[in-house]
């Protein structure tokens, strides 16, 4: 796409010596008058001035000087002389969505510079001339409708021929522009901007009606047109417009007050029919008509008992950018299409698209205008789909190249939320495929955002523990703690966190799983033989079995009694202040003196209702001899888990804490790993484990 500047200064570089005599409207009054040439500019200041030779003749150079840029280096000329105007147009340049639209304002800003003399708009076609000249056939011969603004009579048309079924008092031009070019719709290509059926469509600045009626025909029996007037006389023939179609009427909603950035603010307005203007100055427009309290969009909205919104137009002479932030709750809730002017105020060309985008809501723009002159521009805003939407959806589908495309530029981008969700979808997306690299580099990154985020630290340290660099994943892990079912009661306790200090005494809190209590459990009898009196707080299912590993059990049940100790700490937490490596993994804690029970000569299996796994658990349940550990298991607390697990001769089981404890009795534990797998425990890719010799890991593969 070429440069803004580029584009604008070679149109006025190519227009700056025509002459189009046919580029005006005779139906919108005089031709606007024309910008005098440099030489008249300096005749009629030098006649217009007592004569001074010296200064005729120094000013004639002086305008003889640009007279040459002007013809031989145009684009130096528009650039030192026509910066502001130029200024206007290159946000909403950038931000547009298709050429004809790029194409159309650069247009507009040449308009603006050199004038309806020079540059010839694309609205000037014979399909335009043609509209205007048969557009007086569908007036009638019914009585016209006097109004005040410029003691005009409304002629009543039928505007049957037009595809709308209703009849209305309006002017040929506002006929002309508002049906026959279908004003505040957006066709081109495939993209539609458009009132369709089933909307509520919000008309802010209603005027006479005119679109009011149209959104109401155009959203059929089960849409709502809103209409937003307050300027008495235009209520009036809106009010006679609405009356004249019974059949529409039921469709139509009106607010009688301005529409605002606020609700209640006193705002002064003229009577200028379909162009008056409000403000909160009362010396804006000279002298005031009256005063009105105004509205929010959104509170009109609520007022009616609407939850919902699908279409916004805005003309309100000038206060559009106003009227929006009014609008602001209905826009971020549903994001309707939107149809906003931009040439009453020429600031507006900018600080509209840049107030709708400061919404992060994905609008794409587009541009229409529907004169020969520089008035009736509207800016078109089109809700583009959440790409976080898009990427998930081709996630769930299988296709993950293109949603992790998505969801790396839906990071890249710069709305915080949606970057936070793509790296959660990514980071599933990633570990089911056991890209663990990238899974790594996600959560780096992800930290760099948020260095403290509970949810990363712990997934960077679980792709750390997996790949065995167990010192740096340590520190990372630890964040898990505030995330921890018993963190609310950690938390109140009167003394500190144990992070390695000389104690006396300490209060060990499980993890969440079962199996990490197992698991960890070596380094409680390391704590004791540092001469450390230890209170461990366990689920009472495994209170008994814990007990001779420690000091004191406190069943974690009922209302919790927690002594005084120096310090507590998190069984999990023990490993990194232990600076544990995968080389110095002390064993599991030693066999407890069970009770033997019945001896079994076979295999216990246990599936934890994993059914995926049946490919391998399935035979072995149908072998003679062969205990189904679910069944027998049921019902039973870990002791006496712990007695059937003791008597077998291997145990054959998913990752559950019936396994850790099979594998630190000592008993032959194949652990079963579906091929998805990212538990840290088990590492990757290996068939042993470091932290049970009795172990054997089998993986599931793709076959």
């Amino acid at each position: 796409m070429a440069s803004y500047r580029t584009e604008v200064l070679a149109q006025l570089s190519s227009a700056r010596f025509a002459v189009h005599q046919n580029n005006f409207d005779p139906a919108l009054g005089r031709e606007p008058p024309v910008e005098p040439g440099l030489l008249r500019d300096w005749i009629s200041d030098a006649k217009s001035r007592p004569w001074n030779t010296a200064r005729v003749l120094r000013d004639g150079f002086a305008r003889l000087r640009i007279a040459l840029e002007y013809g031989l280096s145009p684009e130096a000329f528009f650039a030192n002389r026509f910066e502001a105007q130029l200024q206007r147009g290159e946000y909403l340049y950038s931000r547009l969505a298709d050429a004809p639209s790029r194409d159309l304002l650069v247009k507009l800003i040449a308009h603006g510079v050199l004038g309806h003399r020079k540059v010839k708009l694309p609205r000037n076609t014979p399909a335009y001339w043609a509209t205007l000249r048969d557009v007086d056939r569908y007036a009638t011969s019914a009585s016209a409708m006097p109004v005040r603004f410029e003691d005009r009579t409304l002629p009543l048309f039928d505007a049957a021929s037009l595809g709308y079924d209703m009849r209305l008092h309006s002017t040929g031009v506002s006929i002309a522009r508002l049906l026959c070019q279908r004003k505040y719709a957006y066709r081109q290509g495939d993209v539609r901007c458009q009132v369709e059926a089933g909307d509520v469509v919000v008309d802010a600045g209603a005027g006479w009606g005119e679109t009011t009626l149209a959104f109401a025909h155009e959203t059929g029996p089960s849409g709502v047109s809103v209409a937003f007037e307050f300027i008495p006389d235009n209520l009036a023939v809106l009010e006679r417009n609405v009356a004249l179609n019974p059949q529409l009427a039921n469709r139509i909603r009106v607010g009688g007050f301005p529409v605002w950035s606020s609700s209640g603010a006193e705002l002064h307005y003229v009577d200028w029919g379909p162009r008056s203007r409000v403000s909160e100055d009362p010396r804006r427009f000279g002298k005031a008509d009256g005063i009105a309290s105004s509205i929010t969009i959104d509170q009109g909205l609520q007022a009616l008992g609407l939850n919902r919104v699908d279409f916004i137009k805005v003309d309100v002479g000038g206060a559009e950018l106003e009227a929006l932030k009014g609008a602001e709750g209905a826009i971020r809730s549903h994001r309707p299409r939107l149809a906003i002017c931009l040439h009453h105020r020429p600031e507006h060309f900018t600080t509209i698209p840049r107030y709708i985008d400061g919404l992060k809501l994905r609008y794409k723009f587009y541009l229409e205008h529907h004169t020969l002159y520089r008035d009736e521009t509207v800016l078109f805003a089109v809700p583009q789909p959440n790409p976080l939407d898009v990427a998930f959806t081709l996630h769930t589908q299988g296709r993950l190249a293109e949603a992790e495309r998505h969801y790396r530029a839906i990071i890249a981008d710069d709305d915080p939320a949606d970057a936070w969700a793509a790296r959660n979808n990514l980071f599933a997306l990633l570990q089911d495929q056991d890209r663990f690299d990238d899974v790594e580099a996600l959560s780096r990154s992800a930290l760099q955002v948020a260095p403290d985020d509970p949810l990363w630290n712990q997934r960077l340290a679980g792709v750390l523990l997996r790949r065995g660099a167990y010192l740096e994943a340590w520190p990372h892990y630890d964040h898990r703690i505030p995330t921890s079912p018993h963190w609310p009661l950690i938390s109140r306790l009167p003394y500190g966190r144990w992070e390695g200090q000389s104690v006396t005494s300490l209060l060990v809190w499980p993890e969440k799983d079962l199996g990490d209590l197992v698991l960890f459990s070596r380094y409680l009898p390391l704590l004791r033989a540092r001469g450390i009196f230890v209170s461990l707080v366990c689920p009472p299912a495994i209170a008994t079995l814990m007990a001779p590993l420690v000091d004191e059990v406190i069943p974690l049940a009922g209302a919790l009694r927690l002594p005084m100790r120096d310090a507590w700490v998190m069984v999990g937490s023990l490993p990194g202040l232990f600076e544990t490596t995968l080389e110095t993994i002390p064993p599991p804690a030693p066999p407890l003196p069970l009770p033997r029970a019945e001896p079994v000569d076979g295999i216990g299996v246990l599936t934890a209702g994993r059914n995926t796994l049946g490919t391998i658990t399935g035979p072995l349940l149908a072998q003679p001899g062969t205990m189904d550990l679910d069944a027998a298991l049921a019902g039973s607390d870990m002791l006496g888990a712990a007695q059937v697990l003791a008597s077998l001769a291997e145990v054959v089981s998913v990752s559950t804490p019936i396994a850790h404890l099979a594998a630190t009795l000592g008993t032959p534990t194949r652990i079963l790993l579906p091929r998805s797998s990212a538990d840290w425990r088990w590492l990757h890719d290996r068939t042993d484990s470091p932290w049970y010799p009795a172990v054997t890991v089998v993986r599931e593969t793709d076959g």
